[in-house]
C-alpha cells in the first residue's frame, strides 16, 4: 500500500478515493485533490498518532468536496475541531462538506453558528452511533427544529441524521437541503 499512495503522492490526482488504510502523513497526498472520499482511513503522524479531521483538511488546500467517515473509535474529532476548521483559510471555500459516523465531540453548535453567517460549505452530518447521549440529542433537535421553522434561510441549511430521529422531520429536512 504504502507503494501505491507514494505513486498518488507524486502525481496530480483531482479525485481521491481510500477505504480502510493507514496512510503515514509523510505520504500524505497530492496538493491539488479537489474532491476526496475517505472510508476509515486514518493519517497517521510521524509518531502513530492518527491526525485530527482539521489537520488532513488543512493538508488539502485544493479540496472542494470533502467526504469522511469515520470508524467506530475515532479519535479524528475533539471538542476543538470546528474552531480550528473554520480557522483554516481555504475552509469557506469548499462547496460540501460530508462526515459520517460522527462521535458527539463534535461541537454542532458552533458549526451551527458558523454556517449561518457564510454560505459555504453545504454540509451533511449523519451521527450512527447510538451512543449519542440525550443531551446531545436534544441538541441536534434543536437545531433542526430551528432551520424547519425558520421561514426564509439567508444559509444553506446542514443536512443533519441521526438515530431515534422524528421520521416526519428527517423528510422534511431533506427536502430542504435538496433545495
Amino acid at each position: 500500500m504504502n507503494e501505491l499512495i507514494s505513486k498518488l503522492h507524486k502525481c496530480d490526482a483531482s479525485f481521491l478515493e481510500l477505504k480502510n488504510v493507514e496512510i503515514p502523513s509523510e505520504l500524505f497526498l497530492t496538493k491539488n485533490v479537489k474532491l476526496c472520499n475517505f472510508r476509515n482511513v486514518s493519517v497517521l503522524s510521524k509518531n502513530g498518532i492518527k491526525m485530527p479531521l482539521e489537520k488532513i483538511v488543512e493538508n488539502l488546500p485544493s479540496i472542494c468536496g470533502f467526504k469522511f467517515s469515520f470508524d467506530s473509535n475515532s479519535l479524528n474529532v475533539s471538542s476543538k475541531t470546528v474552531k480550528e476548521l473554520i480557522k483554516i483559510p481555504h475552509f469557506s471555500e469548499i462547496s460540501y462538506f460530508s462526515l459520517i459516523n460522527i462521535s458527539e465531540n463534535f461541537d454542532i453548535q458552533t458549526l451551527f453558528n458558523f454556517l449561518k453567517r457564510n454560505s459555504s460549505p453545504k454540509f451533511h452530518l449523519k451521527y450512527q452511533n447510538n451512543r449519542l447521549s440525550n443531551k446531545y440529542k436534544n441538541e441536534l433537535e434543536k437545531i433542526v427544529d430551528e432551520i424547519l421553522e425558520t421561514k426564509s434561510l439567508k444559509y444553506d441549511p446542514p443536512f443533519i441524521s441521526f438515530p431515534l430521529q422524528n421520521e416526519f422531520k428527517l423528510a422534511a429536512f431533506r427536502k430542504l437541503f435538496e433545495k
